[in-house]
């Protein structure tokens, strides 16, 4: 198993960053699973990601900021779980 995730980009086997990655893959598939069980490409290609509508575009805005929000709270996490256990 140490083989296998080494190949990631974060070579890392601490488990919860291990877990973290297991968890990014498989909510990714499940979302891509779901608009296609659902057929919602077109709907989504459509109505949201090549709109010019300023609200939608505003919903863009904040999920990508609350993404790296996201990202930047996991990382100050990792930072002093790492510094705990040094």
């Amino acid at each position: 198993m140490k083989e296998y995730f080494s190949r990631f980009a974060v070579p890392n086997n601490e488990p919860m960053i291990v877990a973290s990655q297991i968890a990014i893959v498989v909510v990714s598939l499940g979302i891509i699973i779901g608009v296609t069980y659902y057929k919602k490409w077109g709907y989504l290609w459509k109505e949201w990601l090549t709109t010019v509508d300023h609200k939608k575009n505003w919903y863009h805005v904040c999920s990508v900021r609350a993404a790296h929000v996201v990202q930047g709270w996991c990382g100050r996490t990792f930072d002093a779980c790492a510094d705990l256990h040094a």
